[in-house]
Parts: structure tokens; sequence; C-alpha cells
């Protein structure tokens, strides 16, 4: 971590929480155009990725891993972004935005709960970061997850209306990722559990998108339940 710009990370995570605020504006607004939670997600995932490859591209960066990582990268794909996204998109179908954000912010109190049961060590922040810290394992985590996706919807075939284009195009760039490359880029500046707590500025994000641009309502008791999610996840990760 560098020192002496940590207001610089601060102001990347912030960046990247608000963009994944968005998340679920974009997903609300493709649903009205016809697409499906697995159409989303193997779109989003596949566009994200071929503009990865095209900056890696640009700058000529590596794309090598070590043969013995393979495995570990394939699950990690598959079930960390690419199951994850599709069920996501699957939740905005039946929630309001700020709700399924929220929800997102469960995931430490599982893991705990699934290390206590298994006794396996589970994945901290730190550990967490440290898989996407560079271009090339974004490289192999977006390219795997497309690839996932692909098999059971292939992104060629799923493009829907013209007038939904840029907003699909936003999903991949804006949301997925410009945020990854934010909060990689702030992990040089600012301790990943650190990093974690101000990443939980996503729900607010996506509370006030969801209630001012889709005009959905958010109750009192929804409010309390969001808070107390975020500050339970805020809390987990500290500890």
């Amino acid at each position: 971590m560098k020192e002496g710009h940590k207001g610089l990370g601060v102001v990347l995570i912030l960046g990247a929480a608000t963009l994944w605020g968005t998340f679920g504006l974009f997903g609300k607004k493709l649903f009205s155009y016809g697409y499906t939670p697995i159409e989303l997600a193997s779109l989003r995932t596949s566009i994200a990725w071929a503009m990865l490859a095209l900056l890696m591209l640009i700058q000529r960066k590596s794309v090598r891993i070590a043969w013995r990582d393979v495995p570990f990268y394939i699950v990690y794909a598959l079930f960390a972004f690419a199951l994850f996204a599709l069920l996501y998109f699957e939740t905005l179908e039946f929630t309001p935005v700020a709700v399924a954000a929220a929800l997102i912010y469960t995931a430490p109190a599982f893991v705990l709960l699934i290390s206590a049961a298994t006794g396996v060590e589970p994945l901290n922040a730190r550990r967490a970061g440290l898989l996407l810290l560079t271009l090339c394992n974004m490289f192999w985590v977006f390219g795997l997850a497309a690839l996932a996706l692909a098999i059971p919807e292939p992104p060629w075939s799923s493009l829907g209306p013209t007038a939904s284009l840029p907003w699909l195009f936003g999903l991949a760039l804006l949301p997925t990722l410009t945020a990854y490359l934010l909060y990689v880029k702030a992990l040089e500046f600012t301790k990943a559990t650190t990093a974690s707590m101000l990443a939980t500025a996503e729900p607010v994000v996506a509370a006030l998108l969801g209630t001012l641009v889709l005009g959905e309502a958010t109750g009192i008791d929804t409010a309390i339940g969001i808070a107390l999610i975020v500050a339970s996840a805020v809390l987990l990760v500290r500890e």
C-alpha cells in the first residue's frame, strides 16, 4: 500500500461504491426492454471483458498466470462473479433496488457461519482484494465468468432493441468495469478492510437512485433494515 495518498484511496473507493450503486438502475431499465436476468448477466460480463481486453491490448499488459492458480480462478469466476450477477438480476425482478443492494452486505455473516461450520479459514477482505489486484487477474475472472454465462446464454444472441444498447454498454462500463478498476486502484492507497467498509456506501446510493429516479418507495421499516444490514457488515469486516 502506498503511503501519503489515503485521501485519494477514499475518493476512489467511494467512486467505485457509487458506480456499483447504479447497478440496479441499469438492470431495472434494461428489464423494461425485455431482457431476462441471464441475458443481462451474460451480456454485462462479456461486454465488460471485451472492454478490458481492449484496454490491456492498448497498454500491452500480460495475461499470464500460473497454471496452479487456474482451478481457483475458475471457481472464483463461476461463483463469485457469474452466479452472483445472475442471482442479483433475478433478485432485482422481485425487489426494490435498495433492498437488493443491501442484501449483498449480508455476505460477511454467511462467510463467518460457513467458516464456523466447516472449519475452513474465511477469505478476508485483504485476500479477496488481492484477487483483483491486477488487470491480469481481472481479465481472467471476467473472461472465465463470461465463458460460463455464454454456455447457457450466448451474448451474441441476446441483444435487444437498438434503444437499449446505450444502457447495456453503460451497465458493462460503469458499475462493472470502471467500478472494479477504481476499486483495484484504490487498494494501492487504502487498506482492504477500510475499502470494504467504505464500499458500504453502495446500498445508500442504490436507495437514493431507486427513490429519486425509479420512484420506488422506501418505507421507514425498509430504511431501518438497510441501515442494520450495513452496520452489521461494517462491524463484521472490522472484526
